[in-house]
């Protein structure tokens, strides 16, 4: 089952940057549910124009440092987007929504391949190529999400917002385009030096 993989990998995880499991409970109906602490997500803290994303990245950058390098083998999250980055009181980012999550083959001595799973806007060029059907995840799709997920705090916005059509996300991402958004979206937050550095994880 889904949630046992998630329990089974979140439970043991202990970092600042990674929320905490208080639980499952199954008082909210027939399903199984996962307890956590209720917080805001990134991307709706970041709608105030006053905030600096700057500090929420550099805490997913050291979550993910965490789960890639973890001490039973690289954990790889497999789902790295603003909904899925929870914000403290004191304003700092937590990794949520162990999902997609899984251990590498270093831990279970195999590497889990699925179906195409994820939000488009925040998918690495290999699972979108023709025939990729199956895909292995990794710490280097995480990365690419990463990089998509420091655009989004940066803008308040997902990263293809100003594309239409589903195939030319698609084409943006597996040709690996990244254009400057304007303006507006950007809220005068998103410096050519960041640009630069989101680029760098293409």
């Amino acid at each position: 089952m889904r949630i046992l993989r998630r329990t089974y990998v979140w439970r043991n995880l202990a970092h600042e940057n990674v929320v905490k499991l208080l639980g499952i409970t199954i008082n909210f109906g027939h399903t199984i549910s996962i307890v956590s602490p209720l917080m805001r997500s990134a991307f709706c803290y970041v709608q105030d124009p006053n905030v600096d994303p700057r500090p929420l990245i550099l805490g997913i950058a050291n979550g993910l440092h965490y789960l890639h390098t973890h001490e039973q083998g690289p954990i790889i999250h497999g789902g790295i987007k603003g909904a899925n980055v929870l914000v403290s009181d004191d304003g700092h980012a937590r990794l949520t929504d162990f999902g997609s999550c899984c251990f590498t083959e270093v831990s279970l001595g195999r590497v889990i391949k699925g179906d195409l799973q994820g939000t488009l806007d925040w998918m690495a060029p290999e699972h979108l190529r023709v025939n990729a059907d199956k895909f292995t995840m990794s710490t280097t799709s995480d990365v690419w999400a990463f990089g998509m997920t420091t655009l989004e705090l940066f803008t308040g916005k997902r990263p293809f917002v100003h594309l239409q059509s589903i195939p030319d996300i698609i084409d943006h991402i597996v040709n690996k385009e990244l254009t400057r958004p304007s303006i507006g979206a950007s809220f005068f937050r998103l410096t050519d030096e960041w640009l630069s550095k989101i680029s760098e994880l293409y």
